[in-house]
């Protein structure tokens, strides 16, 4: 009896958790969108920088409007404030 009411509540809990990810795809898909305007709005802007090889290619470009956009280089941009 203890293992059906585990099943049944594991089962629930899934039910949940897919209404929430299927209530999430609008905002995922906006994000994505955001992600390929900017991607190639950068990619036109700075492809002939002769100085930097960030947005060289669509892939590089993607890659580096990533980043910014999660910020996972933020101790290389805030650390210099710091020192």
């Amino acid at each position: 009896m203890l293992i059906l009411f585990f099943v049944r509540a594991i089962r629930e809990v899934w039910i949940q958790f897919m209404q929430v990810v299927i209530a999430s795809v609008p905002v995922f898909a906006i994000i994505g969108a955001y992600l390929i305007l900017f991607t190639i709005i950068f990619y036109i802007t700075f492809a002939n920088d002769t100085n930097d090889d960030s947005f060289v290619t669509l892939g590089n470009s993607s890659y580096t409007v990533f980043i910014l956009f999660t910020v996972s280089n933020y101790p290389d941009v805030q650390l210099p404030f710091f020192i």
